[in-house]
């Protein structure tokens, strides 16, 4: 036999297979149908009142803002010019004695300028004892005091210098003055001077007083 015959068998074979099994299967549980009264249904018409239904208008669009106006600008104030101030009152009596005062002033001053040319300050005129044997010494030390010292007044001072060997000052002791301010200067400048060392040149003496007059009119 071919191969479709032997399926075909097989087919046939499974087809009564199932039906034997569908009748042996009804027949040993039969099936009763019972009849289930059903309700009745009570059908009721309900009308419906139906509004009219009115169609409504869409609304209408609402129309754009307007621009808001540009505000004008101020116009500027014109400046208030200043009022002149009212001139003050002068009293003609302050007025007399102000020029009086000036007056006083010139001739003051015209009464100074004619009665010396000469301005105090730089020594003219300084004397010194010589203890040296040159003199050299004496000379420079001379020519320190009249590089720094400025009398502030006329009036010629003489004042009695100690020095150490080194030129430190030890001590000014004014021995005659024709001015006050001028002996005041001397005592509070000279100490201060940082003078020149004599060394030497006057033997073997450690400390030495000078006797030094200054002048600053001839």
């Amino acid at each position: 036999m071919n191969e479709n015959q032997i399926l075909l068998k097989i087919t046939i074979a499974v087809i009564a297979t199932h039906l034997t099994l569908l009748g042996w299967s009804a027949y040993s549980n039969p099936t009763t149908l019972e009849y289930k009264p059903t309700n009745k249904l009570v059908v009721k018409t309900i009308q419906l009142n139906q509004e009219k239904q009115v169609a409504e208008a869409p609304p209408a669009p609402t129309p754009p803002a307007p621009k808001p106006k540009p505000k004008p600008k101020p116009k500027p104030e014109p400046k208030k010019e200043p009022k002149p101030d009212p001139k003050p009152k002068i009293d003609q009596a302050l007025l007399e004695k102000a020029k009086e005062s000036i007056a006083k002033l010139h001739q003051n001053k015209n009464k100074k300028t004619t009665t010396g040319t000469k301005v105090p300050g730089k020594i003219e005129q300084l004397d010194i004892d010589t203890i040296s044997n040159d003199g050299a010494y004496e000379a420079e030390l001379a020519a320190k005091l009249r590089l720094f010292l400025r009398l502030p007044e006329f009036g010629a001072v003489t004042i009695k210098l100690t020095l150490e060997q080194s030129g430190k000052v030890i001590k000014v002791e004014t021995i005659e003055t024709k001015n006050e301010n001028n002996k005041k200067y001397v005592e509070k400048t000279v100490p201060t001077l940082k003078l020149p060392s004599f060394g030497n040149s006057l033997g073997k003496a450690k400390q030495y007083t000078f006797l030094i007059t200054l002048k600053n009119e001839s």
